[in-house]
């Protein structure tokens, strides 16, 4: 039986945890973005 070659381990040890901190990361770009969006909501004059 052929040997199998050694895989990398993944990012931060696990695939969820990976993926768990991509999620968060998303969510807080989202915060950031909807914060600015809110603060700088300027009304365009009709």
């Amino acid at each position: 039986m052929a040997s199998e070659p050694h895989e990398k381990p993944p990012p931060l040890g696990s695939w969820p945890r990976l993926y768990a901190l991509v999620i968060v990361l998303a969510c807080l770009m989202m915060l950031l973005l909807w914060s600015l969006t809110a603060a700088f909501n300027i009304r365009m004059p009709a």
